[in-house]
């Protein structure tokens, strides 16, 4: 399998953060896992492709062999999570797009914003094969 095929699901933090309140402050019988993950499930490609579009980057995709203990199904059942909690993930991963460009729209000193972009170049040749 290679890397475009495995999938993953993804969180927003503040999804998991409602999450976590509305376990720590429900009833003392909710005993035991409750999952406050995301039941959506994406190809790693996608949000990496998606990635290097919204940020303009030179960055390129390599595939690998998918490691030997990668779970083959990343989507949770978070059923118990609806039931229990009367949670369910508020923000959709292709809405959450938009925190890249909330930091690419905030100030920052060009000495900071050329030392980012340097340690960028640093890293893609570091893990440059």
């Amino acid at each position: 399998m290679v890397a475009a095929a495995r999938t993953r699901a993804f969180c927003y933090v503040d999804d998991l953060i409602d999450g976590l309140v509305r376990l720590m402050m429900s009833k003392d019988d909710v005993a035991g896992p409750v999952n406050i993950g995301d039941p959506e499930e994406f190809t790693i490609l996608e949000p990496a492709s998606v990635a290097i579009d919204l940020v303009a980057s030179r960055s390129c995709i390599v595939h690998r062999p998918r490691p030997q203990d990668d779970p083959r199904q990343r989507h949770p059942d978070i059923s118990r999570a609806q039931e229990v909690l009367e949670r369910k993930p508020r923000t959709m991963v292709k809405e959450g797009r938009r925190t890249i460009t909330h930091f690419e729209n905030l100030p920052i000193d060009q000495a900071v914003r050329a030392m980012l972009v340097e340690q960028g170049r640093a890293a893609r040749l570091r893990y440059k094969d």
